[in-house]
C-alpha cells in the first residue's frame, strides 16, 4: 500500500500541473495572433486560424475566448464574412454556457470557475452583436446590422433582469448611436431620430459612470433630424443643454455624402488576481477575487483627412464607447455576487477537507495534519477566473463626416505619425460608408 506522504505529494503534483497548464495551448495560440495583428500580417492571421480551428484548442475550456479572439483579428483585417461566422459561434457557446448556468454554479462551487468552459462577461456577449452589425454594414447588409443591435438590446434586457442587483451596463450608447447611423442611411429618418434620441440618453448614464461624453457629431445628427421632423420643441431641453452647435439642415445633408470612420484604440484591460489567506487551525483558507488593470494607450483618438484635388477636409474622432471603464465597472457591479460564490465555495471546501480528515483513522493530530496539507493545497490551486476578451480594444472612437461627392485620399493623423489607408476612396451622394481601423498602441 502506497506510504500516505508519497501520496499526497504525488495529489499535490497533479493539481498544480493541471492547474499551471490547462490554458497554456490557448494562451500560445493568442500571443501568436496578437502579434501577427500588431504586425498587420493578415495572410498570417488567417492561416494561424485556419490551422488552430482544426485542432484541440476549440474543444478547450476556452472555446469562448477562441471565437471571439478570431472573430476580432479577422474584422481588422477586413475579412467580415469570416469574422460573424466566429462570432456567431462564439454567441452560440455564450448563449449555451448561459443556459447552463446552474449546473455551471453548482460544479464550480468546488472546482473554482477556472476549471469550467469560460462563459464570458456581459459586456463581452453584447459587443459580439455590436461587432457583428458593424460586419454586416461593411459587406452591405444593412438589415441584419439592424438585427444584431435589436439583439444586443435585448440581450443586455434580459441579463439584467436576472440580477437582484443591476448592473449600470444596461444599454449601449455606442450601439444606439451606430444604430441611428444605419437606419438614417437606409433612408429611415424617422427611426433614426429614435435611436438618436435614446443614445442621448444613454450617453448621459455613461458621462455619470465611465466619464465618456456625448459626441458632438451624435448632437448635430439628432438636432438635425429633430428639426426636420418637427420634434425640436418636443426635445428642446437637450438641445439647449447642447450648447452652440450648427447642424447641417437636412435638405443640404441628403446633397452629401457621409464617411463614418471608427477606431478601434488600445487594449482592453487585462483581468488580474487578488488573493486573501485566512490562517487557522486547519491551516490557511484561500479566497481569489478577479480585478481589471487597464492597460493605457499610447495615444489616444485619430485626426482623419480627406482629399481630393485641392480641396481637403479632416475630423477628430471623438470617444465613443470607453470598454475598458465599462469593464472594470461591469465586474465591480457583480462583486457581491463574486464575493458571494467564493464565500461558498470555501465553505463547501471546508465540509470536504472535513468529511476527508475524519475519515482516515488516526488521532486527532493526525486528523488536523491532513486538514492542514489539504488546505495548503487549496492555497496553492485556488485562483480567481482571470480570462477575458484579451483582443478587445480598450477604446472605440469615431468622427462623422459629410463630403461632396467624388474621390478622396484618405489618411490618418495619429500617434505624431501619418498612414494612408485609401489611395481611392469613393464615396456618392447620399450614401454612408464605414472606415474600420485597428490600433493596439
Amino acid at each position: 500500500m502506497m506510504d500516505k506522504s508519497v501520496f499526497w505529494r504525488v495529489v499535490f503534483l497533479a493539481l498544480v500541473l493541471v492547474v499551471s497548464g490547462c490554458a497554456a495551448g490557448y494562451n500560445k495560440f493568442n500571443e501568436t495572433l496578437g502579434g501577427y495583428v500588431r504586425q498587420k500580417d493578415c495572410f498570417s492571421v488567417a492561416s494561424h486560424i485556419g490551422e488552430s480551428e482544426k485542432s484541440s484548442i476549440p474543444g478547450s475550456n476556452e472555446r469562448l475566448l477562441f471565437f471571439l479572439d478570431a472573430g476580432m483579428a479577422e474584422m481588422l483585417c477586413g475579412r467580415y464574412e469570416e469574422s460573424n461566422r466566429h462570432f456567431r459561434e462564439a454567441e452560440r457557446i455564450a448563449e449555451e454556457l448561459w443556459t447552463r448556468s446552474i449546473t455551471r454554479e453548482v460544479g464550480s462551487i468546488v472546482l473554482n470557475d477556472y476549471m469550467l468552459p469560460y462563459g464570458g462577461e456581459d459586456f463581452e456577449r453584447a459587443l459580439i452583436n455590436l461587432f457583428s452589425a458593424i460586419n454586416y454594414f461593411m459587406l452591405g447588409k444593412t438589415e441584419d446590422a439592424l438585427v444584431e443591435i435589436r439583439r444586443l438590446d435585448t440581450l443586455l434586457t434580459g441579463l439584467n433582469n436576472k440580477y437582484d442587483a443591476k448592473s449600470v451596463y444596461k444599454e449601449d450608447a455606442f450601439a444606439r448611436y451606430l444604430s441611428g447611423l444605419i437606419y438614417e442611411s437606409s433612408g429611415q429618418a424617422d427611426d433614426a431620430f429614435i435611436d438618436y434620441h435614446k443614445a442621448v440618453r444613454v450617453y448621459g448614464d455613461y458621462g455619470k459612470h465611465y466619464g465618456t461624453r456625448l459626441p458632438a457629431s451624435l448632437k448635430e445628427d439628432f438636432a438635425r433630424l429633430a428639426e426636420a421632423s418637427g420634434r425640436a420643441e418636443e426635445v428642446r431641453q437637450y438641445l439647449n443643454d447642447f450648447g452652440k452647435i450648427k447642424p447641417l439642415k437636412q435638405k443640404d445633408a441628403k446633397k452629401l455624402g457621409r464617411a463614418v470612420f471608427i477606431h478601434f484604440n488600445g487594449e482592453a484591460p487585462r483581468k488580474v488576481e487578488d488573493a486573501v489567506f485566512l490562517p487557522t487551525e486547519a491551516g490557511p483558507i484561500a479566497m481569489a477575487f478577479p480585478r481589471y488593470v487597464s492597460r493605457e494607450a499610447q495615444c489616444g483618438g485619430a485626426e482623419i483627412v480627406f482629399e481630393s484635388g485641392a480641396s481637403r477636409l479632416s475630423a477628430n474622432a471623438e470617444l465613443a464607447e470607453d470598454i475598458d471603464a465599462i469593464a472594470i465597472k461591469n465586474l465591480d457591479d457583480r462583486k457581491a455576487r463574486v464575493v458571494a460564490k467564493e464565500l461558498l465555495r470555501v465553505a463547501a471546501k471546508q465540509v470536504i477537507i472535513h468529511q476527508a480528515a475524519q475519515s482516515m483513522d488516526g488521532s486527532r493530530n493526525e486528523q488536523l495534519a491532513v486538514k492542514r496539507l489539504l488546505n495548503v493545497i487549496g492555497s496553492v490551486v485556488e485562483r480567481a477566473d482571470t480570462r477575458s476578451w484579451t483582443s478587445l480594444p480598450s477604446e472605440i472612437y469615431l468622427s462623422r463626416t459629410y463630403l461632396q461627392e467624388g474621390t478622396y485620399k484618405v489618411s490618418i493623423k495619429r500617434c505624431y505619425a501619418a498612414e494612408t489607408l485609401y489611395d481611392s476612396f469613393t464615396i456618392k451622394q447620399g450614401e454612408t460608408k464605414f472606415i474600420i481601423y485597428g490600433s493596439m498602441q
